[in-house]
């Protein structure tokens, strides 16, 4: 039985380690950090769940964990009862609800179910958020920064695509063209290439591009077999059941789309889904998260590609690879210098729920817990998973996952 844990300790301890392991920053260090800043708290306290990956049943255990449902007993029906701090609480869900985990129309029927109720929640985009729209919005498309966007999605794609074809058993098909022609539609062959190198050169590398078109050959291979298995004309028909579930407003989850956001700013902490580059930390410094969103909301709808690739997409892209846009010390002062003093985040998974590091003098808490059903199974992590990171007004931090037996409790000072 899913409980919440009854032991708190000061997050971090010691030396770092968990259970051995190096993990977060040593004690001395973080004392040392949160000594040379003068924190604000948020206004409201704030819950934060991140990486739900198309899991329900991990977030409603991680609304267990921050104490806003009762303790869970299956199966779980909405409407959610919900205790009274639900309702006293900013959530935040700092993207990636699309791929992994088993249902993500579940998912997405748990959260406009506590949007329904009251809840002030808000979502942030992830890239597994926006890849999926992108492959969906430009399937069967044959423009050359486009006809990839499909397959690029890999064999993540599968479970929503069959979920699409269960919602639609009887769904009628004849009207789409033959297989043979469909299935060069869906996925780029041979002479998709050399217009891919042409179209795609302002933004890649000689050496980039070569690595991305080998990438999308990879992708063609391990989809090919698994789509054709469901059926040309079922896929083609799910790629329309989605367009018409989230790209139109009338669509049942037509709202989820225009509700992301990419930055969040509460006080002295950055809510985001990877992290910054020294770029974006400019603009961040300069105009504000409010100017960074409205740019993130334009780029979307006239040039997706590009903001896929540009300093806007590292701020859910990055991984803080030689291949992404740099993060040095000159952007962490600007960061500093307007009063943010934490990045807290999702996008690279951990084992031991959330971690505390220092990267170019900024501390980030990495949030992205390994919660959902698939990537626990496929990572051999033990039992169900779960995790929210608390903030309160007062300025007291909380992580709380399935994989740590105790709170760890962080105050800012």
């Amino acid at each position: 039985m899913l409980r919440r844990p009854a032991e708190e300790r000061s997050w971090p301890e010691g030396n770092g380690l968990i259970a051995g392991t190096p993990y977060d920053i040593d004690a001395e260090t973080a004392a040392a950090y949160l000594s040379r800043y003068r924190w604000q708290p948020p206004e409201r306290d704030i819950c934060f769940f991140t990486d739900l990956h198309a899991d329900a049943l991990a977030f409603h255990h991680s609304l267990f964990l921050a104490g806003l449902v009762p303790a869970p007993s299956p199966p779980v029906t909405l409407p959610l009862t919900l205790n009274a701090a639900a309702f006293e609480v900013d959530v935040l869900i700092g993207g990636d609800c699309f791929d992994k985990g088993p249902d993500v129309f579940a998912l997405l029927d748990m959260v406009a179910d506590l949007q329904r109720q009251g809840v002030r929640l808000r979502l942030l985009a992830g890239n597994h958020d926006l890849r999926t729209l992108l492959g969906f919005q430009y399937a069967l498309s044959q423009q050359p920064l486009e006809a990839h966007l499909f397959c690029r999605m890999g064999a993540k794609v599968l479970p929503l695509l069959k979920s699409l074809i269960r919602k639609n058993p009887s769904g009628q098909t004849t009207d789409f063209p033959d297989p043979d022609i469909l299935a060069q539609q869906i996925l780029p062959g041979t002479e998709w290439e050399p217009a891919f190198r042409s179209a795609a050169s302002p933004w890649f590398t000689a050496a980039q591009l070569e690595k991305e078109i080998a990438a999308v050959r990879r992708k063609v291979q391990t989809l090919r077999p698994h789509l054709a298995a469901l059926g040309w004309r079922n896929v083609a028909m799910a790629i329309e059941q989605f367009r018409a579930y989230f790209l139109t407003p009338e669509g049942r989850y037509g709202w989820f789309f225009p509700s992301l956001n990419l930055v969040e700013r509460q006080g002295s902490l950055l809510f985001l889904h990877a992290g910054v580059d020294d770029q974006m930390a400019a603009m961040i410094a300069q105009a504000g998260t409010q100017a960074v969103n409205s740019l993130f909301r334009e780029q979307l709808q006239t040039s997706p590609f590009d903001l896929y690739h540009n300093a806007v997409g590292n701020l859910f892209r990055t991984k803080y690879r030689r291949s992404d846009l740099p993060f040095t010390a000159d952007g962490s002062q600007l960061l500093h210098d307007k009063g943010i003093h934490a990045l807290v985040h999702g996008h690279r998974k951990q084992r031991l729920g959330q971690r505390m590091m220092l990267r170019a003098g900024m501390l980030n808490l990495a949030c992205d817990a390994s919660v959902d059903k698939n990537t626990r199974s496929r990572d051999h992590l033990p039992g169900p998973g779960a995790a929210v990171l608390t903030v309160t007004k007062q300025g007291l931090i909380e992580a709380i996952s399935t994989d740590t037996p105790w709170i760890r409790r962080l105050i800012l000072t």
